[in-house]
């Protein structure tokens, strides 16, 4: 078998998950939320919660240790805002939060390659509205901003992004620019992706 042995870049890794819910009877519309991420992480829209995995404390554990792309979801939602914890807690999550993508990506930080994992997280009328109005964490900024997800019949699966829009309630649109990570927009066109396809949990 031949190893890596750190001969090869490897991929930082990291995971995280869009909150949305079905707010309108309209066809192929979404809600979701999207947070303000502070400049510290590199300022701009991203999805609800995510970040890089902790590899340190993984790397600490016993071999042979697993864990699971979800609880580092959920871990990261917490820590970015503040009670979602308490709002959903790591074994809901573990149960409800739905693969939508995974993917890898060449960025322009100092990690230069990224290994990512998204999740799809509905919530339900009162979670949700407790949900827009969580505090933020060291990495948020402001509020969490509901946006309106839309795409087109024709969405594809290979590039889904080309097929949605983002626009927050007061009509403003919301370009691949805006986001801190641009990559992430690939992940609210998955999560459109499956919506058309009735293939969300």
């Amino acid at each position: 078998m031949v190893m890596n042995h750190q001969k090869f870049k490897l991929a930082a890794p990291g995971t995280g998950f869009i909150a949305y819910t079905r707010p309108y009877a309209e066809d192929r519309t979404l809600a979701v939320l999207l947070s303000n991420r502070t400049a510290s992480v590199g300022a701009g829209f991203g999805i609800t919660g995510g970040g890089f995995v902790e590899c340190g404390d993984i790397d600490r554990s016993p071999v042979g240790s697993i864990v699971e792309a979800a609880d580092e979801a959920w871990r990261e939602g917490d820590e970015e805002n503040v009670g979602f914890g308490q709002l959903v807690s790591s074994r809901i999550f573990f149960e409800e939060a739905q693969p939508i993508a995974t993917l890898f990506t060449r960025t322009t930080d100092i990690n230069r390659v990224h290994s990512c994992t998204f999740f799809a997280l509905r919530l339900q009328d009162r979670v949700w509205q407790q949900a827009t109005r969580l505090s933020p964490g060291p990495e948020r900024v402001g509020d969490l901003v509901i946006a309106i997800l839309r795409w087109k019949k024709s969405i594809t699966r290979r590039d889904p992004e080309k097929f949605i829009t983002l626009q927050t309630q007061t009509g403003d649109e919301i370009h691949a620019g805006d986001f801190c990570h641009q990559h992430e927009l690939r992940a609210f066109g998955a999560l459109a992706w499956h919506a058309e396809r009735n293939r969300l949990w």
